[in-house]
């Protein structure tokens, strides 16, 4: 299982069923995205980086933060599994 660090340093497991407020984002973040039905890290996944950078709210650094959640969870944008190295 892999581990994100929150905001609080605290270390929370993560994978694609994760509720995006468990991950600790930004809440403006999680606002944005719930605005637009992404309530799991799966479910951000099935997004790709130009939605999110078009989606009003989030910009460069939402996706480099998001970008990071997912490859943590061995996932990337567009539904596609994260390279292993």
């Amino acid at each position: 299982m892999t581990h994100v660090r929150s905001t609080n340093e605290a270390v929370a497991p993560v994978s694609p069923s994760t509720r995006l407020d468990d991950i600790g984002l930004p809440r403006r973040a999680i606002n944005c995205l719930r605005r637009e039905g992404i309530a799991s890290i799966g479910d951000l996944a099935q997004r790709t980086e130009d939605w999110i950078l078009r989606t009003p709210g989030l910009g460069p650094k939402s996706l480099e933060d998001l970008r990071e959640v997912l490859e943590r969870a061995g996932l990337r944008f567009g539904g596609q599994a994260g390279e292993t190295e």
